[in-house]
């Protein structure tokens, strides 16, 4: 009777079958199937599926049968879950449910948590979905009906009966989806609802967080480079090498080698955009790490070449000339009363006794003169003191001496020391005068070292007359014309 009334439904049962050859209907849209009990049949339409043609009870109803289309109320003092085949009083409240107090009905738990237990009699017992995850339906019963967020969504709190989705451009959506956290420095995100963030690429660098956009990857300055994505500091290009593109361009500083080495002859600093000598007082070395280094003590810094070329060398100091600290450019020449024979010396030698320099930058000492002397490192040589001639000067001897200046005033030599005069001894050396002999005593020969006593004579002679000798002449002894005597110091005649 149904196959030309035009349902292509049936009640649960069965499959319908061809009646005769002209039938229209066919077995091939016959359908069997039959709702479970809990449920009813909401869409009586179309090929049958459980999903598609059922629909559960709701709460405070029930159906124990199966194909059935529509569900029965619970009676008074009872309740049920959803899809539930029998209804519950207060003292046996199913799964999913409670009843606390005095409550006769069995309650739901709420949106966000669940119960597997039956019998419950507190809203307590029901439990929560934890973070990450949400339940937007009440009178659950198992942990698995908290469903994880969706794509794009997140939940930080417990028993939530949605996650959030406003988690927008310059941040992300932790793994658990239980957070919402800004993009670390090095990244950005110019999308809504995302699980990461983007990486700058190399090259680039961002030291600020929760940016937008790639535009908020600044290209490396010059002198540095970034070789990995998500660079916060771009690196310094090393010792020895340059870059000089001014943030321009990307892939020029997405590698170490965008650091270019510098030119035979030049070096340069950490982070440098270009290349320069070594300074003055350094010398080129082939140590990439190290390609300038002080020239050591006793050298100075050398050009070698003209121009970009140039390369500096140390040299050692001449002779005559002395650099005593490390890293200069020039060697210092040695003063007057130093010398220095070596080269590569690192200090001046003083001059030698009675040796002398009186000009700048000597490799030797000249020697003093005849009749002159010099202490060590003296710039001149000076006459020999009084008392002192010769070379090298020496004390007079004994019956000798030197006076600074004639009885004319004029310089006497320095070169010799001159005899004591007759009249006159001296019985020490090094001094700058004699000794004259004193009255009744006499010296008739030069360069004596004491006087010689006047004997007394034996003429006799008139009265008056004695041995005398003058103070000025006392060289000889006379003899008395009558008789002698002796006349005692100071009488002069």
């Amino acid at each position: 009777m149904f196959q030309d009334s035009g349902v292509t439904s049936t009640l649960c049962g069965g499959a319908w079958e061809s009646l005769n050859a002209f039938n229209t209907l066919g077995s091939s849209t016959a359908r069997h199937g039959c709702c479970p009990a809990g449920s009813f049949m909401s869409n009586p339409s179309g090929a049958f599926t459980t999903a598609n043609s059922c629909s559960q009870c709701a709460i405070g109803f029930y159906q124990p049968n199966t194909g059935i289309y529509d569900c029965k109320p619970c009676e008074t003092g009872k309740t049920s879950p959803s899809n539930a085949l029998v209804c519950y009083d207060a003292a046996n409240c199913p799964q999913g449910m409670y009843a606390s107090g005095t409550e006769t009905v069995c309650a739901s738990c709420g949106t966000g948590k669940y119960s597997g237990q039956v019998a419950q009699i507190s809203e307590s017992t029901c439990l929560r979905c934890v973070i990450g995850k949400y339940n937007d339906q009440i009178g659950q019963i198992s942990e698995t009906d908290c469903t994880n967020c969706e794509v794009g969504q997140y939940n930080g709190q417990l028993a939530q009966p949605s996650c959030q989705d406003n988690c927008n451009a310059g941040s992300y959506i932790n793994t658990e989806q239980t957070e919402c956290l800004v993009c670390q420095i090095g990244r950005y995100q110019n999308e809504n609802k995302q699980s990461e963030c983007k990486k700058c690429i190399a090259g680039k660098h961002n030291e600020q967080t929760q940016q937008t956009s790639e535009t908020d990857c600044k290209v490396c300055q010059a002198g540095k480079y970034a070789n990995q994505q998500g660079t916060v500091t771009c690196t310094e290009c090393p010792l020895g090498t340059f870059n000089s593109d001014l943030a321009v361009t990307a892939v020029k500083h997405d590698a170490v080698d965008t650091c270019l080495q510098c030119s035979p002859g030049l070096t340069s600093e950490l982070g440098a955009l270009f290349c320069f000598g070594c300074s003055p007082g350094k010398h080129n070395t082939s140590n990439s790490t190290e390609p300038c280094r002080d020239c050591p003590r006793g050298y100075m810094s050398q050009a070698v070449g003209k121009g970009p070329k140039a390369w500096l060398t140390c040299a050692k100091c001449g002779k005559g000339y002395y650099q005593e600290h490390s890293g200069q450019p020039f060697c210092l020449p040695c003063i007057p009363g130093k010398h220095q024979p070596e080269k590569g010396a690192f200090k001046c030698e003083n001059c030698g006794i009675d040796k002398f320099t009186n000009i700048t930058a000597q490799s030797a000492c000249q020697e003093c003169g005849v009749g002159t002397l010099a202490n060590r490192g003296s710039s001149r040589c000076l006459p020999c003191p009084p008392g002192e001639a010769g070379t090298p000067c020496a004390s007079c001897k004994v019956g000798e001496y030197r006076p600074a200046k004639t009885e004319q005033g004029e310089e006497t030599d320095p070169t010799i020391c001159l005899s004591c005069p007759k009249g006159s001894y001296q019985n020490e050396e090094g001094l700058a005068y004699c000794i004259n002999c004193i009255p009744g005593q006499y010296q008739d020969v030069e360069g004596k070292t004491k006087c010689r006593e006047c004997q007394e004579g034996k003429h006799e002679a008139e009265p008056g007359a004695g041995i005398i000798v003058k103070r000025d002449t006392p060289t000889v002894c006379t003899e008395c014309k009558y008789k002698c005597f002796f006349v005692p110091f100071p009488s002069l005649i």
